[in-house]
């Protein structure tokens, strides 16, 4: 509810950036996605952090359907997916992924 005072005052808009881990780049971009009863399907790795990534795909899956990620060198993470649309997709990772293992992926941490 506006008081006298307040009803005037400007409202900053609302961030769109509430993400939880900070956003890298990456240096592996070709990973094998495995969904539930499908053969494994390739995606590009737009974006990596300790909680989630963002992936290129030629599909689209809904959110809430679980997937198993295979990156670099046989490295499997199991993820959620989040969001998606026009061939992009936002996972969340089941787990958070440690430091240690998200340095190779990325040009810098």
């Amino acid at each position: 509810m506006a008081t006298r005072l307040s009803r005037y005052r400007a409202a900053s808009p609302a961030s769109l950036e509430c993400r939880r881990g900070e956003r890298l780049f990456v240096a592996v971009r070709r990973i094998a996605v495995d969904v539930a009863g499908d053969p494994a399907t390739e995606a590009v790795l737009g974006d990596v952090s300790s909680f989630g990534c963002r992936l290129e795909v030629s599909g689209s899956w809904a959110a809430g359907e679980p997937l198993s990620l295979r990156i670099g060198g046989g490295m499997e993470v199991a993820a959620t997916v989040v969001w998606g649309g026009d061939g992009v997709v936002g996972c969340r990772f089941d787990q958070p992924m440690p430091r240690a293992t998200l340095r190779p992926l990325t040009l810098r941490v």
